[in-house]
């Protein structure tokens, strides 16, 4: 009995440290991170803002076009796309703005930028017609696949691109498919549609699906699919806007979208929806920029806490802007 009462006793003391300790670390986890995201001040340009949309900063000044930002995995350094040198090139910068310069020595029409998780490589897609990956270390560069848009899965054993556009644009009607970087084993998981566009992958923290952009579908949105294929299903949408550009959070718990409002204000803004409520946050500002993209975040937390893609269709699914 007296052994039962001191477990009991323990358990119990364990529970109060455990709460103490951990939920204050766990709280300043799921606050913190950044933002970034392009914003239009003139000309394009890359700014970062705090996860609930403080502390805006302008990170790039740039009299040329400045866009579609990536953070590194370890969130030191930002890729991005910059037109400065007369066409379109992969570029990178710290996290604060400062040594921005080209990734590759020579110039090219590179767009597209993703990470690997070991921040060794970087894939890219190149005149927008075929995806390379370019190891930063060795500055070697290797043909992957035909395609553009490439997204790198968090394992590091996929890349998720666009592939099957039209002759003007390679995103109308096109499909989404998966790669296996180490065989080349390639797979279409989301057919497209003559008239709709198919663009922007992004995957799940554990790897096991893949949200994208669908416009021109019933419902012009976000949509997920597992990454070994099946069904797609709309995530959410909004009447008369156009939802784009998700970006899920490292933990799992919220997603980044662009939302153009094509019809009242004309303007593009971010916002954050957290999952389980049907709670859109404009994290942006019409008095910093009428006209805010392509957002990504990076966050410290290591343990991501994510749901199977199956939980995770039947809670976005409840989601879906009206």
């Amino acid at each position: 009995m007296k052994i039962t009462r001191y477990l009991a006793f323990c358990v119990i003391a364990l529970a109060f440290v455990y709460a103490s300790v951990c939920s204050p670390v766990l709280a300043s986890i799921w606050e913190s991170g950044k933002i970034v995201y392009t914003c239009h001040l003139g000309d394009l340009d890359i700014c970062s803002m705090g996860p609930n949309g403080g502390g805006r900063a302008i990170l790039t000044t740039n009299p040329a076009d400045d866009y579609d930002p990536t953070w590194s995995p370890d969130g030191t350094e930002i890729l991005f796309v910059s037109e400065r040198g007369g066409q379109p090139d992969v570029y990178i910068m710290n996290a604060n703005g400062s040594n921005q310069r080209r990734v590759r020595r020579n110039s090219g029409h590179r767009t597209s930028p993703t990470w690997a998780p070991d921040g060794r490589r970087i894939a890219y897609s190149w005149n927008e017609e075929d995806i390379y990956i370019y190891n930063r270390f060795t500055g070697t560069s290797e043909f992957l696949v035909a395609g553009v848009n490439p997204a790198w899965s968090p394992d590091g054993r996929h890349i998720a691109f666009i592939r099957g556009g039209s002759r003007f644009n390679p995103y109308t009607g096109a499909s989404l498919y998966i790669i296996n970087v180490q065989t080349g084993t390639e797979r279409r998981i989301v057919r497209g549609t003559a008239d709709a566009v198919i663009s922007d992958p992004a995957w799940g923290p554990q790897s096991n699906y893949i949200v994208f952009s669908w416009l021109w579908t019933t419902y012009d949105g976000i949509y997920s699919v597992p990454r070994w294929g099946g069904e797609a299903t709309v995530l959410n949408w909004w009447e008369d806007h156009l939802v784009s550009s998700p970006a899920i959070a490292p933990y799992g718990g919220e997603i980044l979208v662009t939302v153009y409002d094509m019809f009242v204000t004309e303007t593009e803004h971010i916002y954050k929806i957290t999952r389980g409520t049907n709670n859109w946050r404009r994290l942006t500002s019409s008095s910093d920029s009428e006209y805010n993209s392509g957002p990504d975040w990076w966050h410290p937390s290591s343990f991501p806490v994510e749901p199977q893609a199956s939980q995770l269709t039947t809670t976005w699914g409840e989601l879906k802007k009206k």
